[in-house]
């Protein structure tokens, strides 16, 4: 019989491996692009909408230090975190961009970083995180913030818990159905012939995460069941992390 005991078990499975994006001494997150209660997000007293950075416009070249104090308030990230995310999210555009603060990156060119090119949900992670009205997962800057802010060290478990339920809702529907959960368990088995599972070995492992998930025997899984699944685990917070 497949058991999976607890469903972090998954999620830690999901940040592995982890991404660096800040130099040697710095490690951080990210998460933070979709609102979220204003109660759970950084510097909420001045944004028009929690869980966003404000557009704040401005130098396309370079970042003034009006915003990186506002870039500061509104996430979970430093001043030398946001100058380190700059300069990757530069290298990410075409040399001949210049209107940095207006320019998308393409899901396919932020799935190509090394950090997230063998991750099984880098397009879910682009699409969580992208605000693009095509709804193409691509990426602005504050975007790209947006989620190293959440998959921050600083980030709170309520935060990271809320991405990581989003990430696995593969149909957005605000619930881990069993169609979610056989997506979830496909990605991380490579869905090879020589990984998948049998039908018979997938709906057991779904009845096992439904058993111990599914608090009001619904059928799904919504968001305070996954946290109250999450709070049982002692290493969720420090697995969930992109570190760049």
């Amino acid at each position: 019989m497949i058991r999976l005991t607890l469903m972090f078990g998954i999620v830690k499975v999901l940040f592995s491996p982890r991404l660096n994006l800040v130099p040697p001494v710095l490690t951080y997150d990210p998460f933070a692009c979709h609102p979220v209660p204003a109660s759970l997000s950084p510097g909420s007293r001045n944004q028009s909408q929690p869980g966003h950075i404000w557009n704040m416009g401005g130098s396309a070249s370079h970042l003034s230090k009006e915003q990186l104090s506002e870039y500061q308030e509104l996430t979970f990230l430093t001043k030398q975190d946001i100058l380190h995310a700059y300069r990757i999210f530069a290298e990410l555009l075409s040399k001949d961009l210049v209107d940095f603060q207006n320019t998308r990156v393409s899901k396919d060119r932020i799935c190509e970083m090394p950090e997230l090119k063998a991750n099984p949900f880098r397009e879910r992670i682009c699409m969580v995180f992208s605000t693009a009205i095509e709804k193409d997962g691509s990426m602005s800057f504050e975007d790209f913030l947006d989620m190293l802010s959440a998959f921050s060290d600083s980030a709170t478990p309520e935060i990271k818990s809320h991405y990581a339920f989003r990430i696995f809702d593969f149909d957005d529907d605000g619930t881990l159905d069993k169609g979610d959960l056989k997506k979830l368990v496909n990605c991380l088995t490579g869905g090879t012939p020589d990984t998948q599972l049998t039908e018979a070995e997938m709906n057991q492992l779904i009845q096992n995460i439904l058993e111990e998930s599914d608090i009001d025997k619904d059928g799904t899984v919504n968001l305070s069941e996954f946290q109250h699944v999450i709070s049982r685990s002692p290493d969720f917070v420090s697995s969930f992390k992109i570190v760049l």
